[in-house]
């Protein structure tokens, strides 16, 4: 046999066992630390901003900088009537006129979910819509069920205005909660 054959095989052999070796001495277990940095903010200054427009008795802050919706604290009232309808906001002008608006202050565009979800069942034509506006357009209406999904660029803004109107019966509660997801 040429010695060159030899060489070539004794080579090849040992690169076979060599990779085998490699191959069969995966890692089952790592670790490594990373620094965090998550700090907890009211909601005006949150990744997504929600804000109250600054002359709404309807939507506002808590004590603790969570938005909320609440037709009955500031109103002296016990909520809306029977066969009404109130508008909070303008749907001529939302950007100007709204309960509240939403803001992406993130670096990178978020698909927001927008969702209401009832507490109780309503019974006689009261509702709750969420009508959901840019700087121009109707952007789409969350109601109890019914979700929109919104596109947000960094630093965009949608502005909400809110619309309930009381059904025949007066022991309706239309108290839920709005799910602002990404």
């Amino acid at each position: 046999m040429n010695r060159n054959v030899i060489w070539t095989a004794v080579i090849a052999v040992g690169l076979m066992l060599s990779m085998s070796v490699v191959a069969s001495s995966a890692f089952t277990t790592m670790q490594l630390d990373r620094d965090a940095n998550i700090d907890v903010v009211n909601d005006q200054n949150g990744i997504i901003a929600l804000q109250a427009h600054p002359d709404s008795d309807v939507a506002n802050g808590t004590d603790s900088g969570a938005l909320q919706i609440d037709f009955d604290q500031n109103n002296n009232g016990a909520g809306v009537n029977v066969n009404s309808t109130y508008t909070v906001g303008d749907k001529t002008d939302a950007q100007n006129s709204y309960a509240f608006n939403i803001t992406n202050q993130n670096t990178g565009a978020l698909d927001l979910n927008i969702n209401y979800t009832l507490t109780n069942s309503v019974s006689d034509g009261s509702t709750v819509k969420f009508q959901v506006y840019n700087s121009t357009t109707n952007l789409g209406t969350v109601t109890p069920g019914t979700p929109i999904t919104e596109t947000m660029e960094p630093n965009d803004t949608l502005y909400v205005v809110i619309e309930v109107e009381g059904g025949t019966a007066s022991t309706d509660d239309l108290s839920g909660t709005l799910t602002i997801s990404v």
